[in-house]
């Protein structure tokens, strides 16, 4: 949303220069990538199913309409229904919504139209129809692994049913070529790659490794694989160089647009940051450092040759390793120096009862 480090922007919670009870809300001082294309005159909607991107946390910026599917009670729909997770069948009504919008909104301008997907997520709770695609017992990794993995896959078809509507919906309506479409996700899962389940404890590659999916007219040639690691900072300057749109000032990301025309360019360090643990990852290929910042601990990976992250080098490697925390000392200090950009709101995020239920199901509040 922002093309800005975590730290910067100050979600963080473990900041420099914002107040603890400032944190965890978007701050209307960033200038979003919804409020860049809707000043370029693009019609602007948001369609989410995640309370961790309400609009009580700033992600509705720009946006000229912007609706949590998730926040419908199940008295206001008959067709509607939440499972224990707060989250079961939200992927229906995210589609039906975008193509509601699709259908309505005016012809005259280009749109800048985000859906956020739920599933797959824990608790895993697919439609049944899914679950006869992916049978556990084809999984070969143990009863529970095995049990949440088909669910898991059976909540990415689902998904993409959803995805292939609106899809359907943009060549219907001629679309199909004069669209640009990213998708990507915020996160992966674990399936005890590293003794646990589900996401927000690790910064190994499961977790933090996504896909990043574009098809553009500019593709040079449709369906290359891009080796080199990117970032999702780099979406907003993407997007916008894709766009011919001018990015705002201070974007810490950079416009993927050379390799996607098939150029060459640089490839950049990755900065992962994940502040409750505390745990920050420098990703410098091969090498990629993951740094405790509680206990001090420091583990280094090979990703060439180690990819499941199961052998800790730093004790071989003891230069490389403080040579990465290093730069990774100085990347943190930078986002955090450039936050002074952007204050805070003043007043602390309220919630309802009913949002730190949901928060709570999908396991953000504990």
């Amino acid at each position: 949303m922002s093309g800005l480090y975590p730290s910067t922007v100050g979600l963080t919670c473990k900041n420099f220069h914002v107040p603890k009870t400032d944190c965890d809300k978007l701050p209307q001082s960033v200038t979003t990538i919804a409020e860049t294309l809707a000043a370029a005159g693009y019609a602007t909607a948001g369609i989410v199913a995640n309370i961790n991107v309400d609009p009580v946390f700033g992600f509705a910026q720009g946006f000229a309409s912007y609706f949590d599917v998730s926040s419908r009670r199940a008295g206001d729909d008959p067709k509607w229904r939440f499972g224990k997770s707060w989250k079961n069948d939200t992927t229906p009504y995210v589609t039906e919504h975008a193509l509601r919008w699709l259908r309505n909104y005016h012809r005259d301008q280009p749109f800048f139209l985000y859906l956020h997907y739920l599933d797959p997520h824990d608790p895993y709770e697919p439609p049944e129809r899914y679950l006869t695609e992916f049978p556990e017992e084809s999984y070969h990794h143990g009863p529970e692994v095995s049990r949440r993995m088909a669910r898991y896959d059976a909540e990415i078809s689902f998904v993409d049913d959803g995805v292939g509507q609106v899809l359907a919906a943009l060549a219907a309506e001629e679309h199909e070529h004069d669209t640009v479409v990213i998708l990507t996700s915020d996160h992966g899962e674990e399936f005890r790659d590293h003794g646990g389940f589900t996401h927000g404890f690790t910064l190994f590659e499961e977790q933090i490794r996504v896909p990043l999916i574009i098809r553009s007219t500019e593709v040079a040639a449709p369906g290359s694989v891009v080796a080199q690691q990117v970032r999702l900072i780099d979406v907003f300057p993407t997007v916008t160089d894709l766009l011919g749109v001018v990015a705002p000032k201070g974007l810490q990301g950079v416009s993927l647009l050379p390799w996607i025309k098939g150029q060459v360019m640089a490839e950049a360090p990755a900065l992962s940051e994940w502040p409750y643990t505390p745990l920050s990852s420098l990703r410098v290929p091969p090498w990629k450092l993951i740094a405790n910042h509680k206990t001090g601990e420091l583990s280094l990976y090979d990703l060439e040759r180690d990819e499941r992250e199961l052998h800790d080098l730093s004790y071989l490697h003891e230069q490389r390793s403080l040579q990465l925390q290093e730069q990774l000392k100085a990347m943190k200090k930078d986002a955090a120096d450039a936050g002074r950009a952007f204050p805070p709101d003043s007043g602390s995020v309220v919630l309802t009862p009913e949002q730190v239920k949901r928060l709570e199901a999908l396991g953000y509040v504990d």
